[in-house]
């Protein structure tokens, strides 16, 4: 399916915001998110965690002579505080077995620490940041894009077969109004087949609309 330069910056909006798109020829892209089972927060596959403690990769060295952590993305191979070559992605748990156990402190910073993609010590996310679940799923949508002018219109107006709709086939409006800023409206379609559509709802930020479908519990 090729996508309308509107359909385009909807999908761009979504990719931001870490949503998958997936193309179809049928009018319509495919959205879906990999989210906690239990509370639906973000669950981040490119996140690791220590395998020996489940601490989260903190994405920095520590060095070995002075014990300061810093940017894995500094040029320099040496410490920024002492000139020290020694510097490794160990676990920030002081409390974990690759930290108390000098045998095992020393094998593992012979591959340059837990976190070194060589090391063998690290494994993807296994457990919600938020809730602590270890379950997760994919939640997915059908994402339809209208461009409109007004709040008020016909089902029949938006060329789409009702015959093709799922539970969560939703409409995304573009309403550009004369000298207001454009503002977004979502609804769920089969709600509506055959209706008068009137959208109440209407959103100035994108983040909302991934926020109303990907809702995250706080209790």
């Amino acid at each position: 399916m090729t996508m309308k330069i509107e359909e385009k910056s909807i999908a761009y909006a979504f990719i931001s915001n870490g949503v998958y798109i997936y193309s179809n020829e049928k009018g319509h892209f495919i959205i879906a998110k990999l989210i906690c089972l239990e509370c639906g927060e973000s669950w981040y596959m490119n996140l690791t965690e220590c395998f020996l403690c489940g601490t989260i990769n903190p994405y920095l060295y520590r060095c070995s002579s002075c014990h300061n952590f810093q940017s894995i993305t500094k040029s320099s191979n040496k410490c920024n505080y002492c000139e020290s070559s020694e510097l490794f992605m160990v676990c920030p748990n002081e409390d974990c077995i690759s930290n108390t156990d000098k045998q095992i402190l020393s094998e593992i910073n012979g591959k340059g620490g837990v976190f070194n993609k060589d090391s063998g010590f690290s494994t993807a996310q296994q457990y919600c940041l938020i809730c602590g679940s270890k379950y997760h799923r994919y939640k997915t949508y059908d994402i339809y894009i209208r461009s409109l002018k007004q709040e008020e219109f016909n089902f029949s107006d938006l060329n789409i077969n009702p015959k093709e709709l799922t539970e969560n086939a939703y409409l995304i409006v573009r309403l550009k109004k004369k000298n207001s800023p454009l503002r977004y409206g979502l609804i769920r379609l089969i709600d509506f087949i055959d209706k008068k559509i009137h959208i109440t709802t209407l959103y100035e930020n994108f983040q909302s609309i991934v926020n109303h479908l990907y809702p995250v519990s706080t209790s």
